[in-house]
Parts: C-alpha cells; sequence; structure tokens
C-alpha cells in the first residue's frame, strides 16, 4: 500500500476513534453511505461482478476471522472482513486519478468536485481534521446514526481528492 493511501486509512481510523475537532450534531443516512456500487453490507462476490478479479489481495486471518485487503491499480483499496465466506466490505478507500468517474457515492458525489458540492448533499461535516503530513488535506467526516459507518472525504484547495467508507471491525451495525 502506498505511503499516501497509508496515512489516509490511519488518518481515517484514528479519526473515527479518537473524534476531532471541529465536530456538528449532523448525521447521514446509512443509505448515503458507499463507493462505486458497493456499500457496507456488499459481498466480496459483489465487489468482483463489478470491478473483477483485484490487482492484488492480501489475507490475515485471527481465529475464524478474515481480513482481506483487495487492491485495483495504484488508487483503489478495498478491506473486506467475515467469517467462512461471509465477507463484507468493510472499507473502501479511493484516491485521486483519471479515471475514477465511476467510483462516486450514492448521491453522486466523487473526486474532483468541489467541497461546496459535497457540502450541498451532506451538509456540514460530523468532524473535520488536517492530514498528519504537510500536504495540505483537510478531511471531512460525516457519521451516521449508527456511530460506526462513517464517510471521509479528502479536501485539498476546496477540490474532493480522495474519499472513503468505514464501518467497524466486524462490519456490521451495532
Amino acid at each position: 500500500m502506498s505511503k499516501k493511501l497509508s496515512a489516509l486509512l490511519a488518518a481515517a481510523v484514528f479519526c473515527a476513534a479518537m473524534g476531532t475537532s471541529a465536530v456538528s450534531d449532523a448525521h447521514i443516512a446509512l443509505e448515503k453511505i458507499g463507493l462505486g456500487g458497493l456499500t457496507p453490507n456488499s459481498t466480496v462476490e459483489d465487489m468482483k461482478k463489478l470491478y473483477g478479479e483485484p490487482d492484488q489481495t492480501v489475507t490475515i486471518q485471527k481465529g475464524d476471522l478474515i481480513y482481506r485487503s483487495y487492491t485495483y491499480g495504484k488508487h483503489v483499496s478495498i478491506m473486506a472482513n467475515g467469517v467462512n465466506g461471509t465477507e463484507r466490505t468493510s472499507s473502501i478507500i479511493v484516491k485521486q486519478n483519471e479515471s475514477n468517474d465511476r467510483w462516486t457515492t450514492p448521491a453522486g458525489i466523487g473526486i474532483g468536485m468541489k467541497r461546496v458540492a459535497m457540502e450541498q448533499v451532506y451538509g456540514q461535516p460530523d468532524s473535520t481534521f488536517q492530514g498528519n503530513d504537510l500536504s495540505g488535506i483537510t478531511f471531512c467526516v460525516y457519521r451516521t446514526e449508527h456511530s460506526d459507518y462513517d464517510m471521509t472525504f479528502g479536501i485539498k484547495d476546496d477540490t474532493i481528492i480522495s474519499m472513503a467508507f468505514h464501518t467497524d471491525a466486524n462490519g456490521t451495525i451495532k
């Protein structure tokens, strides 16, 4: 996984775990969580039907629980976990490239769009934080009423340059 992708994932996980400054009371509807036709309830088979076989797969098993990371090119990373073939997508990270027009949210927000379009659809983020490097990226986090799900948008120069969704460790709503 590239350093920038790893940094995005680490920052999003940290934000989800710790909360950040600029917190609001807004929440988005669960049906607005998703990217590129995949949702937190999508199966690995759903993913492969849409995008084919991944370029790389990494598997980690802890007891009965299986964690898999699927990579498509240099710009898309999909994590899934589950038990005995019941894997569901638990996070997707998409970063800017020349061909992510199909990677949009269910509401049609995608990379390359302006921050104002994101805020028109989702409102003000629940929280924001700065990337831990000097990239100038601000991450905007939207949570559902089930705080274990979130959508995170990376913004630079008022433009969306990355998007991600995350679930809890089991990929389930508590």
